[in-house]
């Protein structure tokens, strides 16, 4: 799950990669590595109450863990990880599609997965 989640993430699919993350850590609740992929992933994204929470899920794993220390402060205020970023590109891209959609007054819909 985690290596899907991470290729998702690389290839800029968001909901595929949050998806696949979050299906491994149904079967592993508590692994690091994916909880760190998932919150990078919602970082992305910009939905900082999930960064959050999942940042307090890797404290409590990890109380000396300085990235989740700072995103469950201040989200807002951080870059998603280099292998996130194709991520954090597409939803900006997408939220300037839906917003000139918007002014416009066309209705966006969304893109069907390739």
């Amino acid at each position: 799950w985690r290596t899907l989640g991470t290729l998702a993430a690389r290839r800029g699919v968001p909901h595929l990669a949050r998806h696949a993350l979050e299906m491994g850590l149904a079967v592993h609740p508590r692994h690091p590595l994916m909880l760190e992929d998932l919150a990078e992933t919602l970082l992305a994204v910009g939905d900082f109450p999930a960064v959050r929470h999942v940042a307090s899920l890797i404290s409590a794993l990890d109380p000396r863990h300085a990235r989740a220390e700072r995103m469950k402060r201040a989200p807002e205020t951080l870059e998603p990880a280099e292998a996130f970023r194709a991520i954090a590109k597409r939803a900006r891209r997408d939220a300037a599609k839906d917003d000139e959609a918007e002014r416009s007054g066309v209705v966006a819909r969304e893109e069907p997965a390739r």
